[in-house]
C-alpha cells in the first residue's frame, strides 16, 4: 500500500518563507526601500519566490501591512478614556499615539506615497487616521466645556496626534519621541485649560 504524501513540511516551510518575506518587507519599508532586488537580498530569496508568494505589488502591500499592524500595540483608549483628570487624561493618550507612530514612522510615510494608488495603502492610512480621531474624542471629551457644538478644538487636538504632525516633530524639528509627546501633550493641556472658548484655544496654537 503506497503511502500518502505527507505535504506539512512544504507547507510549514512556504508559510515561513511568506512569513520571513513580510517581515523583511515591512523593516525595508519603514526604511523607503521597496524594490524587489532589495527584498530578495534582504530575506534571502529568490525574486520569483516572492513573485510567487505576492504575484502583485497590492498583494505584498495588503500582507505588509496586515503584518504591520498585527506587530504593533493600538492605543487602549478605553483605559484612556477611564483617567478621570482631563491633563492626566491627555498626556497618556499623546503618549500612546505617539508610540504607535514611532513604530510605523516609515511605513506611514510609504503609505502616504502610495494611498492614491494602492488600496492598501489608502485602507492602512484610514484605519489610523481612525485610531487619531477616536483618541482626540477621548481627550476633548475630558474638557466638555471647550468642545460644546464646535469642533475647532477637538479638530486641534486631532491635528496634533496626527501621524504627519509627529513625522515632522521627529524628522523636521529633530525633537526625540519623548519631547515629542511632552510638548504636544502641554500643549493640549493648555489648550483644554486656559481659553473659555473653543475656537480661541484652537486659534492660539496655529
Amino acid at each position: 500500500m503506497a503511502r500518502k504524501y505527507d505535504a506539512s513540511r512544504r507547507i510549514a516551510l512556504a508559510r515561513k518563507t511568506r512569513e520571513a518575506i513580510l517581515e523583511t518587507a515591512f523593516r525595508l519599508h519603514g526604511q523607503g526601500i521597496l524594490d524587489l532586488e532589495s527584498l530578495a537580498t534582504e530575506a534571502d530569496v529568490s525574486v520569483a519566490t516572492i513573485r510567487k508568494h505576492f504575484p502583485t505589488r497590492e498583494l505584498l502591500f495588503e500582507g505588509c501591512t496586515a503584518f504591520g499592524l498585527h506587530s504593533v500595540t493600538p492605543p487602549d483608549l478605553d483605559s484612556i478614556s477611564r483617567i478621570e483628570d482631563p491633563a492626566g487624561r491627555a498626556r497618556e493618550a499623546v503618549r500612546q499615539v505617539y508610540t504607535l507612530h514611532e513604530a510605523l514612522l516609515g511605513q506611514v510615510w510609504v503609505g502616504f506615497k502610495f494611498e492614491d494608488e494602492s488600496p492598501a495603502m489608502a485602507a492602512v492610512i484610514k484605519q489610523l487616521e481612525g485610531i487619531v480621531a477616536a483618541a482626540a474624542e477621548v481627550i476633548a471629551a475630558a474638557w466638555p466645556a471647550r468642545t460644546g457644538s464646535g469642533d475647532a478644538f477637538r479638530g486641534f487636538v486631532s491635528g496634533m496626534l496626527s501621524s504627519l504632525t509627529y513625522r515632522a516633530l521627529r524628522v523636521q524639528a529633530g525633537l526625540s519621541p519623548a519631547d515629542a509627546a511632552s510638548q504636544v501633550a502641554e500643549a493640549l493641556v493648555r489648550a483644554g485649560e486656559s481659553a473659555p472658548d473653543t475656537d480661541e484655544a484652537a486659534a492660539a496654537y496655529r
